[in-house]
């Protein structure tokens, strides 16, 4: 048994609502990337709070100098939720300064799994996290779980009905995942990188 199956409650209840001790560690770190999106990110953040789990989760937003309110929005959920959300807000953007927001983001990912999404992306399936992870705990030789994503425009008028080819739609070996395309078109959660798992892995920059 995992240490992430040692947390599971009894039943599922929303993220939101739910209360774990002090210095509980997070199953699921949900990991929001962030740039000048005022117009999508009380949506995407609808998307987390209404995930209906047995474990703990997390919140984490890096934001990379946005100047159209998006901060500011962050910051009232920081007040709002301190103790499921945590946030690096950038004074200045990273990427005319050559540096990388893996190389701060990591110590704050707690999580045994990482769930990544963009702000300006949501999630509409409430136990989306809760599927994801049982899949992971009854399944250990897997690393990662993905799925396929619409697209739609701010009026969430459907654009594109499906993002991931049907080459894509099967299980991949761990020398696949190292290959951008195999990313291409789908949201995942997986295992954090451990020390001297066999499983590890990395996705591209």
């Amino acid at each position: 048994m995992t240490e992430a199956s040692l947390k599971h409650a009894a039943k599922a209840a929303r993220i939101a609502d739910q209360e774990w001790p002090e210095g509980t560690k997070p199953v699921v770190t949900i990991l929001c990337t962030t740039y000048n999106h005022a117009r999508f990110i009380e949506k995407c953040v609808e998307g987390f709070l209404m995930q209906e789990t047995t474990f703990p989760v997390e919140i984490v937003f890096h934001d990379d100098a946005s100047t159209d309110g998006t901060q500011e929005f962050i910051q009232q959920l920081l007040e709002r939720f301190p103790r499921l959300i945590k946030a690096i807000l950038q004074p200045k953007n990273l990427r005319p300064r050559g540096l990388r927001r893996g190389e701060f983001l990591a110590p704050m990912l707690r999580g045994d799994y990482i769930a990544f999404c963009e702000g300006d992306d949501y999630w509409t399936d409430p136990e989306k996290l809760q599927k994801q992870v049982n899949f992971l705990e009854a399944n250990p030789e897997y690393v990662l779980r993905r799925h396929d994503i619409f697209e739609v425009d701010e009026h969430d008028t459907v654009l594109r009905e499906s993002a991931l080819s049907r080459d894509r739609r099967r299980d991949h070996r761990r020398d696949e995942l190292i290959r951008p395309e195999a990313w291409l078109g789908a949201r995942y959660v997986h295992r954090a990188p451990r020390p001297h798992r066999s499983s590890r892995f990395q996705k591209p920059s």
